[in-house]
């Protein structure tokens, strides 16, 4: 309330699979991508990418698996099948949320540690400065 968020902020009930918001200069998701399984979270990043005016940032805050699991990753097997069996989604790594959001017409411009998660910040694309790796993510259900 002292920073002033009250005045600058809104939140807007809804169904994100349906339409999103337009007009803002940023968007939230925050732990929700690993719900859906890649269908599902591609078309809620469309609807992301529908609302977003050209200038406009999309945050995105997920717990990111290592690009490579062994047997020191035990902890993140684990919490992929957790998401696998309970709500159909799936842990991700960086390079994966990057195709997620490519195949949704936006870029992956930042991505930031923060604690235990990351902060990944996307834009509309831009092909001339989108970097992406090419094998497919893997959530399916």
């Amino acid at each position: 309330a002292a920073a002033g968020l009250g005045q600058r902020c809104e939140t807007a009930p809804g169904d994100f699979f349906e339409s999103i918001p337009r007009g803002a200069d940023a968007y939230l998701l925050q732990h929700v991508l690993h719900d859906w399984d890649d269908h599902d979270a591609t078309r809620l990043l469309r609807r992301c990418a529908e609302a977003m005016s050209p200038g406009a940032t999309l945050l995105i805050v997920e717990t990111v698996m290592p690009e490579r699991i062994d047997e020191r990753h035990v902890r993140w097997l684990r919490r992929d099948l957790n998401m696998l069996v309970g709500p159909g989604g799936c842990e991700r790594s960086e390079a994966q949320y990057a195709v997620l959001l490519r195949d949704s017409g936006l870029r992956l411009r930042r991505s930031t540690a923060a604690l235990q998660h990351r902060l990944m910040e996307a834009t509309h694309s831009d092909a001339s400065s989108e970097v992406v790796p090419s094998h497919p993510t893997r959530c399916t259900s």
